[in-house]
C-alpha cells in the first residue's frame, strides 16, 4: 500500500523578522500574526492532501511528528483545528539546526547517544559530533573561507553547533523508522534546514531555502520508490 508523507515548515516566526532573537531562548520563539495566517492556509492544503490519499474505506488519522519548538507547536495546533488528527508527537530529531548560537531546547545527541554508527559516519560521544570514519572534520582556528576550501557547505560545522550533514543524518534516522508498506499517512512539521535535508534524503535532490509553511508531498511505494509532487515549492 502506498504511504503519503506531507512535509511543511512552520509559519513565519518572530525570529524570521528579528534575527537577533535567535541568540537566546530560541526554542520559545512564537509565530507572528502573518505566521498564524500562513498556518491556517497550509492547514487547508494539508487536509486536502491527506484526505485525497487515504486508503479506501479508511478513516485512520495520519501520524503527526513535530519539532518541540514553540513556533512549530503553534503551527501544528492551528492545523489540528481542522479535525484531521487529534494527537501529535514531539520529536527531538526534528529540532532546529543547532548553529551554536544558543542553548538547544533538546540536545539531539543526548537523544541518539546509543547510536555509534550510521551511514558511514561515526558518532564521537566526547566531542558530540558525527565524523567520517577514520577522519575528523577540521574546526576552528581555521577561518570560514579556509574551512569551505577543504569541506563542503553541508559538512561545515559552526563552532559549538552541528553541520547540515548531521541534520541530514538525524532526520534520516527518523524516517527510516516509518512503516513504508502500511499505507499509513504521515505529517512532519519542522524547520527550514530540516525540511531541506529531509527532501534531499528522500529524493536525492538538494534544495535550499524552504519557505514558511511551504508544503511538499511525497508518495512512497516502498522505501526505494519515492515520488514527490510539490505544493508551493520552488
Amino acid at each position: 500500500m502506498k504511504t503519503t508523507l506531507c512535509l511543511l515548515r512552520h509559519g513565519q516566526s518572530e525570529s524570521n523578522v528579528d534575527h537577533s532573537l535567535c541568540e537566546k531562548h530560541e526554542q520559545s520563539i512564537g509565530l507572528t500574526d502573518l505566521g498564524m495566517n500562513q498556518a491556517a492556509e497550509a492547514a487547508i492544503k494539508v487536509t486536502n492532501v491527506i484526505k485525497d490519499n487515504r486508503p479506501m474505506y479508511s478513516s485512520r488519522a495520519p501520524t503527526v511528528l513535530v519539532s518541540p519548538y514553540r513556533r512549530v507547536i503553534e503551527t501544528v495546533d492551528i492545523i489540528k483545528k481542522t479535525g484531521l488528527f487529534k494527537t501529535y508527537r514531539t520529536e527531538p530529531l526534528l529540532s532546529e539546526w543547532y548553529t551554536g548560537q544558543s542553548k538547544p531546547y533538546h540536545h539531539v545527541t543526548d537523544y541518539i547517544e546509543s547510536i555509534t554508527y550510521v551511514s558511514g559516519y561515526q558518532h564521537d560521544r566526547q566531542s558530540e559530533k558525527w565524523n567520517r570514519q577514520g577522519n575528523t572534520r577540521p574546526h576552528a582556528p581555521l577561518s570560514e573561507p579556509e574551512l569551505h576550501e577543504v569541506i563542503s557547505e553541508t559538512e561545515y560545522c559552526p563552532p559549538g553547533g552541528e553541520s547540515e550533514l548531521e541534520v541530514y543524518t538525524r532526520v534520516g534516522l527518523l524516517v527510516e523508522k516509518f512503516d513504508w508498506f502500511s499505507g499509513n499517512n504521515y505529517i512532519i512539521v519542522s524547520h527550514g534546514t530540516c525540511c531541506d535535508m529531509l527532501h534531499w534524503y528522500l529524493t536525492g535532490k538538494e534544495v535550499r531555502g524552504w519557505k514558511n509553511c511551504q508544503v511538499a508531498v511525497y508518495g512512497v511505494a516502498g522505501r526505494l520508490d519515492v515520488s514527490c509532487y510539490e505544493i508551493d515549492c520552488t
